[in-house]
């Protein structure tokens, strides 16, 4: 758990200087995922992560109250 957090906590700082002025440079080629969203720039991408991040998020939250309700 304490290796999570911690690669969770610097995760910030790695986005911010692999992503520095780049979030609207578009993309090579568009990229649409399984849900069918197509993403043209950097930023939609990086942007649909954080969401995507967050629903994980929410699961381990889940698992985790779940663990210690018993």
């Amino acid at each position: 758990m304490l290796e999570i957090k911690g690669v969770l906590q610097e995760q910030t700082e790695r986005v911010i200087s692999v992503t520095k002025n780049k979030f609207t440079k578009t993309l090579p080629t568009p990229f649409t995922n399984k849900m069918g969203i197509t993403f043209q720039t950097v930023g939609e991408c990086i942007l649909f992560s954080t969401f995507h991040e967050g629903m994980h998020l929410e699961t381990i939250k889940r698992i985790y109250k779940s663990t210690i309700n018993k």
